[in-house]
């Protein structure tokens, strides 16, 4: 069974209600996505990994050299940030957006 893994803000962690059994919120650093991102590459049951917009610009470099591999798997998802005034229904929203699940 594949699994979706999320790198992200913490007010992503409303991914784990939908399902997402791997949501990682660490500090918007280099040093700290990058071995995070390592890991999830490595796992053969990663079909797709949604990471922030802001954290991916923080690896970009690592990201392209991912994806200029050409492998068809892990899909790597861009998500553009939340603002932190967003509201429960617009996180909701997104979900139901960027997974194609309707929830709630």
């Amino acid at each position: 069974m594949t699994k979706i893994a999320f790198i992200g803000p913490r007010e992503y962690e409303i991914f784990k209600l939908i399902g997402v059994e791997k949501v990682y919120t660490p500090p918007l650093s280099p040093d700290s996505i990058k071995p995070i991102l390592a890991e999830l590459i490595m796992e053969k049951n990663i079909s797709i990994i949604a990471i922030s917009q802001r954290y991916a610009d923080a690896v970009r470099d690592e990201i392209d050299r991912i994806k200029s591999r050409g492998e068809v798997y892990p899909i790597i998802v861009e998500i553009s940030d939340l603002s932190l005034k967003a509201k429960p229904m617009e996180l909701l929203d997104l979900l139901r957006k960027v997974l194609g699940v309707r929830v709630g």
